[in-house]
């Protein structure tokens, strides 16, 4: 004969089971339809080709895990649509994050940060990049989304049905960013376009001093990189160096 106290702890157990797992299977995660328009930051021009990729984050317990559900391209007129799409739960403890855009990233990047960060002129081997005329962006819809990493790389907006972003081009005069009027783009490009310079002053002593200058220039805005600009900087110029002595 079962012991009555362990067969009502089994019928308690049972029961807030059954609770949790009907919950869960009930609650599913709406992401609403995306529409939108990709402009050059500098003069407003139309940006056509721009893939722009739906992606979103899950967690289990400790276990996070990233998807990337869905794709487009802007037309002629910089336009871009998504479908959006419902996501169920797919265990009874899985819980649904956060959604984001990766606008001009390599496929699968969900990071335009860190993509800029480690591969600034888009030319490491074996990474696939976007359109290397703009740097990559992140929209994400949190309204202080941004402030946890390298702003100039991220855009936060609430807007999902007519969301206007504004790419920043890569320059070879960092001047050419005090064109731009709203001041937030305007340093959002001086310090991308800062950020490549460095990387593209790997040669004489006069230009490596510059870049190593251009780099402390960054690290002082971008306090959360996980490995300083300085020890990036040196590590591709050592790789540009061994490419040189190849040839």
């Amino acid at each position: 004969m079962r012991c009555p106290v362990l067969r009502k702890l089994t019928l308690i157990f049972s029961f807030c089971a059954v609770s949790l797992t009907q919950g869960h299977v009930l609650a599913a995660q709406v992401i609403p339809p995306i529409r939108g328009r990709i402009v050059d930051a500098t003069n407003g021009a139309p940006i056509e080709g721009i893939e722009v990729e739906l992606q979103f984050k899950t967690s289990e317990g400790w276990a996070q895990n990233i998807e990337s559900k869905e794709t487009a391209k802007t037309d002629s007129s910089g336009i871009f649509s998504l479908a959006g799409l419902t996501h169920p739960a797919k265990t009874p403890f899985g819980e649904f994050e956060s959604y984001w855009l990766v606008v001009n990233g390599g496929p699968g990047e969900n990071s335009p940060a860190t993509q800029v960060l480690y591969n600034p002129l888009s030319n490491r081997r074996g990474s696939v990049v976007g359109d290397k005329r703009y740097f990559p962006l992140a929209v994400i819809f949190e309204p202080a989304a941004c402030d946890r990493g390298w702003k100039a790389t991220c855009l936060a907006t609430t807007l999902k049905k007519e969301v206007q972003i504004q790419l920043v081009p890569t320059l070879d005069e960092i001047s050419a960013c005090q064109g731009i009027g709203d001041p937030r783009l305007r340093e959002n490009c001086r310090q991308l376009n800062t950020y490549r310079a460095a990387f593209l002053h790997v040669g004489t002593y006069d230009e490596m001093k510059k870049g190593k200058q251009l780099c402390a220039e960054v690290d002082h805005v971008y306090q959360n990189c996980d490995a300083c600009c300085d020890e990036i900087y040196e590590k591709i110029r050592q790789e540009k160096l061994a490419l040189k002595k190849k040839k």
